[in-house]
């Protein structure tokens, strides 16, 4: 019943406000919980461009090191932050199955079949072309816990083993790259920007991309919290309008307004941030579900999330929808005429 009713909100809600100019006085607050990375730039564009500004939202970064960490989710679920864009954890899963007020709205950053790899499987140079996967039997890898270790363990059966035959070391991303070099440990996870320096710097190779695992498959999803779903207007709507308007801007590539914008906040040269992957985002904000379903199934197969979860219960996809009908409707010919 919570569920229809919440798709009929956002049903009315797309039909009665269809321009990006609104009446209140106050703009509605909307803090996110983030990190400075490429993956979460449509943010910063939305913000910088005015995006979010259009309707009638106040967007606040809320910026933490470590998004999975259960403090992330704590703000959320205290009503200290209206939303958080992460990655698939065991926790999404199990904070749903114990009654906390979550779900998924949408997804941006993807693994994209044939496109550069934005995190990815890293051997020592010289290495991939000769390298013998045997030699991970017995070996120390290191990862982050989660995602990455469901892609290993797929990548891992086509060869007769699984995530039982390695032994896990818990290294900074920051070292990862270093223990490799210096045979410390035989495989490590690596993500953009420091994937492509030390690639590109040929003390690296990429033994596989997270796209040639999973083609297509989510790294995260934008989650939102109490504060935003018993909201009874359509600000879960103005809000992803812009997210993807956000998106759709940074998918032209490292153009130089977008250079312009995102240098400085994630700390980088344009040069080397342009040269970097810029991993794909989806158009129309849609979470691709299965390989999330497949993932919830090996985290439940690992005793890492409590029980299976329908998608409905972890999944809105209904704001997403009604923003790009929305940001469709702003688009013809009569929304323009009639915001001039």
């Amino acid at each position: 019943m919570l569920r229809y009713i919440r798709v009929l909100t956002v049903a009315l809600f797309s039909i009665v406000f269809a321009v990006t100019s609104y009446a209140q006085d106050e703009p509605d607050l909307v803090r996110v919980i983030l990190n400075q990375q490429l993956s979460q730039s449509h943010f910063f564009i939305a913000d910088a461009e005015g995006y979010f500004a259009a309707q009638n939202i106040d967007f606040e970064p809320i910026f933490v090191a470590r998004i999975s960490d259960a403090s992330s989710y704590a703000l959320l679920f205290s009503g200290e932050a209206e939303a958080l864009q992460g990655a698939w954890t065991p926790g999404i899963f199990n904070a749903v199955t114990r009654d906390q007020e979550l779900r998924a709205v949408a997804s941006a950053a993807y693994d994209a079949t044939g496109h550069c790899p934005y995190g990815a499987f890293v051997v020592d140079e010289g290495r991939v072309d000769n390298f013998d996967m045997e030699s991970l039997r017995g070996a120390t890898v290191t990862m982050p816990a989660g995602l990455t270790r469901f892609y290993l363990d797929k990548y891992l059966t086509d060869f007769g083993m699984s995530v039982e035959d390695v032994v896990f070391e818990d290294i900074p991303q920051a070292a990862r790259g270093e223990a490799v070099m210096n045979n410390s440990i035989e495989l490590a996870w690596l993500n953009e920007p420091a994937l492509s320096r030390l690639v590109n710097a040929n003390e690296l190779d990429v033994l596989v991309g997270a796209g040639d695992i999973v083609p297509d498959g989510s790294q995260g999803g934008l989650f939102i919290g109490p504060t935003m779903l018993n909201r009874d207007d359509d600000l879960p709507v103005r809000f992803l309008t812009a997210y993807l308007q956000g998106i759709r801007q940074f998918n032209e590539g490292p153009t130089e307004r977008n250079l312009e914008i995102l240098a400085p906040i994630l700390e980088q040269e344009p040069e080397s941030l342009a040269e970097g992957c810029w991993i794909s985002m989806r158009h129309d904000g849609e979470v691709y579900i299965d390989p999330v379903i497949e993932y919830q199934q090996w985290s439940y197969e690992q005793g890492e999330v409590d029980a299976i979860v329908p998608v409905e219960e972890f999944y809105d996809p209904t704001y997403i929808q009604a923003a790009n009908e929305r940001l469709a409707e702003m688009a013809t010919p009569e929304a323009t005429a009639e915001s001039e």
